[in-house]
């Protein structure tokens, strides 16, 4: 018998597909590819009806959700109490739906994994005291009462889009020969225009890089000297960062009623 062929609008897809109705032998049996499915349903028992259906996959149906959203917290310097933790009542999460071919199980989706972690600082209150704050991102670094933590995933660093490094001790930064060299912490690395470069604690203003000359010499170290809980940072932006850009921070997968077709769907949120 001839086949039929119908034009479907898909409620979940929001897009057209094809389903086919052809009157076969009674007993046919159904079949089932790359992007289609087959069904066989009795007319008599001579005859039955096998109705395909065909779904197209590749495109993304963009939703968009208004609900709270927990964002990580920042803790960027060590043996300090400074930190800060945001959190919004309502933000905006981008839904992005879309189905994939994929044989033998479902697609991996690419997610922008975020790990918190607990760590401990000098408090506020002072007096030797440690603060335990919770749910924040940091570089490695020994934290308040000596302890040491690995970095989060992303790094402070790579969330703000600055790599900051500590040190204690009498630091010297020579910018004509474009190298740093320090005691307490020993760093080495080289000065760029656009780095910043102070004191932590207070005490004094930073310096941002400017120009790099051979006759240009920045001492930290005088009339103040750095010791003790005190030292020297330089900061430097590294270009990209995840405040202000879109990242995935949900996920599901499903399968469909077509054979290794998966519907994936993906939840954005803008980092702040």
């Amino acid at each position: 018998w001839p086949t039929l062929t119908s034009i479907i609008w898909d409620d979940e897809m929001q897009s057209y597909s094809t389903e086919e109705e052809q009157v076969v032998p009674a007993g046919t049996t159904p079949t089932s590819g790359t992007g289609f499915n087959e069904s066989i349903k009795a007319i008599d028992k001579w005859r039955s009806k096998r109705i395909r259906t065909s779904r197209n996959p590749g495109f993304a149906l963009v939703t968009f959700q208004y609900a709270p959203f927990k964002f990580p917290g920042l803790a960027p310097s060590p043996n300090k109490v400074d930190y800060r933790r945001a959190s919004s009542m309502l933000t905006k999460h981008t839904i992005a739906t879309y189905w994939v071919t994929n044989v033998g199980g479902p697609p991996s989706v690419a997610t922008d994994e975020i790990v918190y972690d607990t760590i401990v600082l000098n408090s506020i209150n002072g007096g030797g005291n440690l603060e335990q704050v919770d749910d924040v991102l940091h570089d490695s670094a020994f934290f308040g009462g000596g302890y040491w933590f690995g970095a989060t995933t992303p790094s402070y660093s790579e969330y703000t889009g600055w790599q900051t490094v500590f040190g204690t001790g009498a630091w010297i930064f020579t910018a004509g020969s474009a190298t740093v060299t320090g005691s307490g912490t020993n760093f080495t690395g080289e000065l760029h225009v656009g780095d910043v470069v102070g004191r932590y604690w207070g005490m004094g203003p930073a310096i941002t890089i400017i120009s790099i000359g051979s006759a240009t010499t920045l001492t930290l170290s005088s009339p103040m000297p750095i010791s003790g809980s005190s030292g020297v940072y330089v900061s430097r932006d590294l270009g990209s960062r995840w405040i202000g850009t879109s990242r995935v921070v949900g996920a599901t997968v499903s399968p469909t009623n077509i054979p290794n077709l998966w519907k994936v769907q993906t939840k954005s949120v803008v980092m702040r």
